[in-house]
Protein backbone atom coordinates (compact mmCIF):
# COMPACT_ATOMS: atom_id res chain seq x y z
CA UNK A 1 0.00 0.00 0.00
CA UNK A 2 0.99 3.65 -0.59
CA UNK A 3 1.91 5.93 2.23
CA UNK A 4 0.58 9.37 2.52
CA UNK A 5 3.50 11.72 0.64
CA UNK A 6 5.10 8.87 -1.05
CA UNK A 7 5.60 7.84 -4.09
CA UNK A 8 3.86 5.21 -6.36
CA UNK A 9 6.18 2.85 -7.86
CA UNK A 10 5.83 4.25 -11.00
CA UNK A 11 5.87 7.87 -10.30
CA UNK A 12 9.11 6.76 -8.70
CA UNK A 13 10.03 5.55 -11.51
CA UNK A 14 9.64 7.54 -13.95
CA UNK A 15 9.09 10.92 -12.48
CA UNK A 16 9.75 14.16 -14.96
CA UNK A 17 9.14 17.80 -14.32
CA UNK A 18 6.71 19.28 -16.61
CA UNK A 19 8.53 21.82 -19.00
CA UNK A 20 11.90 19.62 -19.07
CA UNK A 21 13.74 20.15 -22.02
CA UNK A 22 13.64 16.84 -23.80
CA UNK A 23 17.19 15.52 -24.64
CA UNK A 24 18.04 15.58 -28.20
CA UNK A 25 18.94 12.35 -30.38
CA UNK A 26 22.53 13.42 -30.34
CA UNK A 27 24.65 14.17 -27.79
CA UNK A 28 28.06 15.16 -28.90
CA UNK A 29 29.87 15.40 -25.49
CA UNK A 30 29.69 11.57 -24.64
CA UNK A 31 32.62 9.77 -24.63
CA UNK A 32 32.19 6.01 -25.48
CA UNK A 33 34.69 3.79 -26.16
CA UNK A 34 33.05 0.85 -27.62
CA UNK A 35 35.27 -1.74 -25.94
CA UNK A 36 37.68 -0.94 -28.45
CA UNK A 37 36.39 -2.60 -30.99
CA UNK A 38 36.98 -1.41 -34.75
CA UNK A 39 33.96 0.99 -35.52
CA UNK A 40 32.36 0.07 -38.61
CA UNK A 41 31.40 1.50 -41.23
CA UNK A 42 28.02 1.62 -43.29
CA UNK A 43 27.98 -2.25 -43.83
CA UNK A 44 27.14 -3.33 -40.15
CA UNK A 45 28.89 -5.92 -38.66
CA UNK A 46 29.15 -8.46 -35.16
CA UNK A 47 29.48 -6.24 -32.16
CA UNK A 48 32.68 -7.54 -29.90
CA UNK A 49 32.07 -11.21 -31.11
CA UNK A 50 32.84 -13.99 -28.25
CA UNK A 51 32.15 -11.17 -25.64
CA UNK A 52 28.75 -9.53 -26.41
CA UNK A 53 27.61 -11.61 -29.64
CA UNK A 54 28.40 -15.21 -28.81
CA UNK A 55 27.18 -18.97 -29.68
CA UNK A 56 24.08 -18.17 -26.99
CA UNK A 57 21.26 -16.13 -28.11
CA UNK A 58 21.43 -11.95 -27.62
CA UNK A 59 19.10 -9.49 -27.90
CA UNK A 60 18.24 -6.18 -26.58
CA UNK A 61 21.43 -4.13 -26.55
CA UNK A 62 21.76 -0.53 -24.95
CA UNK A 63 24.26 1.81 -23.92
CA UNK A 64 24.16 4.03 -20.93
CA UNK A 65 24.14 7.70 -21.27
CA UNK A 66 27.16 7.51 -19.00
CA UNK A 67 28.84 5.63 -21.47
CA UNK A 68 30.02 3.30 -18.60
CA UNK A 69 27.87 0.49 -18.73
CA UNK A 70 26.29 -1.31 -21.46
CA UNK A 71 22.97 -3.64 -20.76
CA UNK A 72 21.27 -6.95 -23.22
CA UNK A 73 19.24 -9.83 -22.16
CA UNK A 74 21.16 -13.83 -22.97
CA UNK A 75 19.06 -16.67 -22.75
CA UNK A 76 16.75 -14.87 -20.31
CA UNK A 77 19.07 -13.40 -18.01
CA UNK A 78 20.04 -9.34 -17.95
CA UNK A 79 23.62 -9.02 -18.65
CA UNK A 80 25.78 -5.86 -17.82
CA UNK A 81 29.15 -4.99 -18.60
CA UNK A 82 30.31 -2.07 -17.29
CA UNK A 83 33.69 0.40 -16.80
CA UNK A 84 35.79 0.97 -14.09
CA UNK A 85 39.27 2.79 -14.02
CA UNK A 86 41.14 -0.83 -14.97
CA UNK A 87 38.50 -1.25 -17.97
CA UNK A 88 35.77 -3.31 -18.84
CA UNK A 89 34.09 -6.03 -17.15
CA UNK A 90 32.79 -9.34 -19.01
CA UNK A 91 29.00 -9.75 -18.86
CA UNK A 92 27.67 -10.03 -15.81
CA UNK A 93 24.69 -11.00 -14.53
CA UNK A 94 22.15 -8.12 -13.47
CA UNK A 95 22.33 -7.68 -9.44
CA UNK A 96 18.34 -7.92 -10.09
CA UNK A 97 17.90 -11.06 -12.45
CA UNK A 98 19.24 -14.32 -12.95
CA UNK A 99 16.53 -16.39 -10.89
CA UNK A 100 13.21 -15.61 -13.26
CA UNK A 101 12.89 -15.10 -16.80
CA UNK A 102 14.20 -11.72 -17.98
CA UNK A 103 14.45 -9.97 -20.76
CA UNK A 104 13.90 -6.79 -23.49
CA UNK A 105 15.97 -4.41 -21.19
CA UNK A 106 16.34 -0.81 -21.81
CA UNK A 107 17.98 2.26 -19.67
CA UNK A 108 15.66 5.25 -19.08
CA UNK A 109 16.97 8.71 -21.19
CA UNK A 110 18.88 9.94 -17.96
CA UNK A 111 20.75 6.29 -17.70
CA UNK A 112 19.18 6.15 -14.11
CA UNK A 113 16.66 3.31 -14.27
CA UNK A 114 16.84 0.06 -15.88
CA UNK A 115 13.01 -1.36 -17.67
CA UNK A 116 13.27 -5.18 -18.55
CA UNK A 117 10.18 -7.90 -18.92
CA UNK A 118 10.18 -10.43 -16.71
CA UNK A 119 7.89 -13.78 -16.26
CA UNK A 120 8.37 -13.57 -12.36
CA UNK A 121 5.67 -13.60 -10.53
CA UNK A 122 3.44 -10.51 -9.90
CA UNK A 123 -0.25 -10.89 -8.14
CA UNK A 124 -2.88 -9.47 -10.01
CA UNK A 125 -1.14 -8.26 -13.28
CA UNK A 126 -3.57 -8.98 -16.43
CA UNK A 127 -0.32 -10.98 -17.82
CA UNK A 128 2.24 -13.79 -16.78
CA UNK A 129 4.86 -11.26 -18.86
CA UNK A 130 5.08 -7.49 -17.05
CA UNK A 131 7.68 -4.55 -16.92
CA UNK A 132 9.63 -3.80 -14.05
CA UNK A 133 12.21 -1.87 -13.45
CA UNK A 134 15.65 -0.75 -11.07
CA UNK A 135 16.67 1.87 -9.99
CA UNK A 136 20.34 2.94 -9.95
CA UNK A 137 21.77 2.31 -6.02
CA UNK A 138 25.07 3.32 -5.42
CA UNK A 139 27.03 1.65 -7.64
CA UNK A 140 24.90 -0.76 -8.41
CA UNK A 141 21.20 -1.54 -8.92
CA UNK A 142 18.18 -1.82 -7.00
CA UNK A 143 15.60 -4.72 -6.64
CA UNK A 144 13.28 -4.43 -9.35
CA UNK A 145 9.65 -3.59 -8.45
CA UNK A 146 6.81 -3.86 -11.27
CA UNK A 147 5.60 -0.49 -12.70
CA UNK A 148 1.75 0.38 -11.64
CA UNK A 149 -2.05 0.69 -13.02
CA UNK A 150 -2.15 1.33 -16.42
CA UNK A 151 0.82 -1.38 -17.04
CA UNK A 152 0.00 -4.64 -15.12
CA UNK A 153 -4.07 -4.64 -16.47
CA UNK A 154 -2.86 -6.22 -19.71
CA UNK A 155 0.94 -6.92 -20.79
CA UNK A 156 3.26 -4.54 -21.45
CA UNK A 157 6.67 -5.52 -22.65
CA UNK A 158 9.76 -4.46 -24.92
CA UNK A 159 9.53 -0.89 -23.49
CA UNK A 160 11.50 2.27 -24.48
CA UNK A 161 11.08 5.68 -22.78
CA UNK A 162 11.44 9.28 -23.97
CA UNK A 163 12.89 12.48 -22.09
CA UNK A 164 8.89 13.30 -21.44
CA UNK A 165 8.61 10.37 -19.71
CA UNK A 166 6.40 8.34 -22.64
CA UNK A 167 6.41 4.96 -22.79
CA UNK A 168 6.10 3.44 -25.76
CA UNK A 169 6.27 -0.50 -25.66
CA UNK A 170 5.22 -3.28 -28.58
CA UNK A 171 1.83 -2.78 -30.74
CA UNK A 172 3.25 0.07 -31.47
CA UNK A 173 1.64 1.78 -28.36
CA UNK A 174 2.12 4.65 -25.86
CA UNK A 175 1.45 5.75 -22.65
CA UNK A 176 1.86 9.14 -22.24
CA UNK A 177 3.01 11.07 -19.17
CA UNK A 178 1.74 13.97 -17.99
CA UNK A 179 1.20 15.97 -14.49
CA UNK A 180 3.12 12.64 -12.65
CA UNK A 181 0.70 10.18 -14.22
CA UNK A 182 0.45 7.93 -16.85
CA UNK A 183 -2.75 7.88 -19.44
CA UNK A 184 -4.32 4.59 -20.44
CA UNK A 185 -2.73 2.75 -23.74
CA UNK A 186 -3.12 4.43 -26.61
CA UNK A 187 -2.50 3.91 -30.11
CA UNK A 188 -0.22 6.23 -32.23
CA UNK A 189 -1.78 8.11 -35.43
CA UNK A 190 -2.11 7.08 -38.05
CA UNK A 191 -1.88 3.81 -36.10
CA UNK A 192 1.28 1.74 -36.78
CA UNK A 193 1.86 -2.29 -36.16
CA UNK A 194 4.83 -3.97 -35.06
CA UNK A 195 7.66 -4.92 -32.05
CA UNK A 196 10.31 -3.82 -30.01
CA UNK A 197 10.52 0.17 -30.57
CA UNK A 198 13.43 2.33 -29.84
CA UNK A 199 12.04 6.24 -29.57
CA UNK A 200 14.46 9.05 -29.98
CA UNK A 201 14.13 10.69 -26.52
CA UNK A 202 12.76 13.72 -28.17
CA UNK A 203 10.11 11.23 -29.77
CA UNK A 204 11.27 12.47 -33.20
CA UNK A 205 11.85 9.23 -34.84
CA UNK A 206 10.13 5.60 -34.24
CA UNK A 207 12.27 3.14 -35.11
CA UNK A 208 10.47 -0.85 -34.87
CA UNK A 209 10.66 -4.51 -36.01
CA UNK A 210 8.09 -5.55 -38.00
CA UNK A 211 7.74 -8.63 -40.79
CA UNK A 212 9.29 -7.81 -43.91
CA UNK A 213 6.89 -6.91 -46.57
CA UNK A 214 7.55 -9.94 -49.15
CA UNK A 215 9.17 -12.19 -46.93
CA UNK A 216 8.68 -14.50 -43.49
CA UNK A 217 11.27 -12.48 -41.71
CA UNK A 218 11.22 -9.01 -39.79
CA UNK A 219 13.14 -6.23 -40.58
CA UNK A 220 13.61 -2.37 -38.74
CA UNK A 221 11.26 0.02 -39.71
CA UNK A 222 11.32 3.74 -39.51
CA UNK A 223 8.49 6.39 -38.71
CA UNK A 224 9.06 10.55 -38.40
CA UNK A 225 6.94 12.65 -35.96
CA UNK A 226 5.90 15.89 -36.84
CA UNK A 227 3.11 17.49 -34.83
CA UNK A 228 1.51 14.68 -32.73
CA UNK A 229 1.16 12.62 -36.95
CA UNK A 230 3.61 9.98 -37.46
CA UNK A 231 5.21 9.20 -41.40
CA UNK A 232 4.14 6.06 -43.05
CA UNK A 233 6.61 3.25 -41.42
CA UNK A 234 9.37 3.05 -43.94
CA UNK A 235 11.84 -0.15 -44.16
CA UNK A 236 15.62 0.65 -43.74
CA UNK A 237 18.25 -0.01 -46.70
CA UNK A 238 19.06 -3.57 -47.42
CA UNK A 239 22.28 -3.43 -45.87
CA UNK A 240 20.58 -3.17 -43.02
CA UNK A 241 17.53 -5.75 -43.71
CA UNK A 242 18.03 -8.68 -45.14
CA UNK A 243 16.85 -12.31 -45.26
CA UNK A 244 17.77 -12.64 -41.68
CA UNK A 245 15.16 -11.88 -38.61
CA UNK A 246 16.50 -8.04 -37.84
CA UNK A 247 15.07 -6.15 -34.08
CA UNK A 248 15.53 -4.63 -31.78
CA UNK A 249 16.93 -1.31 -32.70
CA UNK A 250 18.81 1.30 -30.72
CA UNK A 251 21.00 4.67 -31.32
CA UNK A 252 23.60 4.99 -29.34
CA UNK A 253 23.71 7.75 -26.89
CA UNK A 254 26.76 9.64 -29.10
CA UNK A 255 24.19 9.72 -32.05
CA UNK A 256 27.28 7.56 -34.27
CA UNK A 257 25.61 3.88 -34.03
CA UNK A 258 22.75 2.31 -35.13
CA UNK A 259 22.91 -1.19 -33.00
CA UNK A 260 20.18 -4.09 -33.56
CA UNK A 261 19.69 -7.68 -33.31
CA UNK A 262 20.01 -9.88 -36.55
CA UNK A 263 19.76 -13.60 -35.81
CA UNK A 264 20.74 -13.44 -32.62
CA UNK A 265 23.86 -11.57 -32.26
CA UNK A 266 24.11 -7.67 -31.95
CA UNK A 267 25.41 -6.16 -35.22
CA UNK A 268 25.88 -2.28 -35.20
CA UNK A 269 26.53 0.20 -38.38
CA UNK A 270 27.57 3.83 -38.84
CA UNK A 271 24.73 6.21 -38.78
CA UNK A 272 26.14 8.51 -41.41
CA UNK A 273 24.93 7.40 -44.40
CA UNK A 274 21.09 6.59 -43.16
CA UNK A 275 20.15 9.80 -42.51
CA UNK A 276 17.45 9.08 -39.61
Amino acid sequence: SKISGEKTRTEEANEKSNGEEPVPLTENTIEIDYLGQQVPDSIPVVFAPGLISTAADESSFEININGREMIFAREGKIMLVTKSDSGWSGPEIAPFSGQYVDAECCYSPDGMKIFFASRRSLPGAGGTLNTWVSGRQDNSWSQPAPLDSPFYEKTVHAVSIASSGNIYCSGIDRFVFSNGVYANRSQLQPVIDGSHPFIAPDESILLFCAPARDRRDTDIYLSRQQEGTWSIPEPLPEHINTTGMESNPFISPDGRFLFFIRNYDVYWTDLKNLKL
